[in-house]
């Protein structure tokens, strides 16, 4: 499982956003599997929000890129059926709070 990383640039679902758009090949051709238009997955990119639910079960469907990876700071809360991090899983605060 990726941890994520704070970052004050790039949101939650950044890194595999962009491992979804290489493995589409273009930002078209990901914007054409979720039915949305290439400016939309590059505003969806540079947003600090988590990518939307159903855009991440799409990706997951069509990619196979994980829940867990798309949604690194909330995926428990938007899919009860996987489990909460386990505490050698940082999540999102936790990585925050030991930053210097």
């Amino acid at each position: 499982m990726m941890i994520y990383e704070a970052s004050d640039q790039y949101g939650p679902s950044y890194e595999a956003l962009k491992k979804a758009i290489a493995l589409a090949g273009t930002q078209e051709a990901l914007a054409q599997m979720l039915g949305v238009t290439q400016p939309a997955v590059n505003k969806m990119l540079k947003s600090k929000a988590p990518l939307g639910a159903h855009h991440c079960v799409r990706i997951m469907t069509h990619l196979g890129i994980s829940r867990q990876e798309l949604r690194p700071t909330d995926y428990w809360e938007v899919w009860p059926d996987l489990p909460e991090p386990s505490a050698q899983e940082p999540t999102r605060d936790a990585a925050l709070k030991r930053l210097p």
